[in-house]
């Protein structure tokens, strides 16, 4: 588990007051949560991550059920980080 690339407590306890398979609320947890992903901390992570993906494949899993998951964003930020387009 790595805290620095999970959504905060903040964006967790908004999207579960709401419904997540309502699109304009899903795409609202999205926009935030990229936000999230673009302070220091977070986005030095996803650096990280994107460089040992050239040394090594990693798995990225959450205990989210089905698509509506964090995880599916954060692996296309590692992606783009990467190909260097964060």
């Amino acid at each position: 588990w790595l805290p620095t690339v999970a959504p905060s407590q903040e964006l967790l306890r908004w999207a579960r007051r709401r419904d997540t398979d309502d699109p304009k609320v899903w795409n609202a947890f999205i926009r935030r949560y990229r936000t999230e992903m673009k302070k220091t901390e977070a986005r030095q992570t996803i650096l990280m991550l994107a460089a040992l993906t050239k040394r090594t494949p990693i798995s990225v899993g959450c205990y989210c059920p089905g698509s509506h998951c964090h995880r599916f964003v954060l692996e296309k930020l590692i992606r783009r980080a990467a190909a260097e387009k964060f």
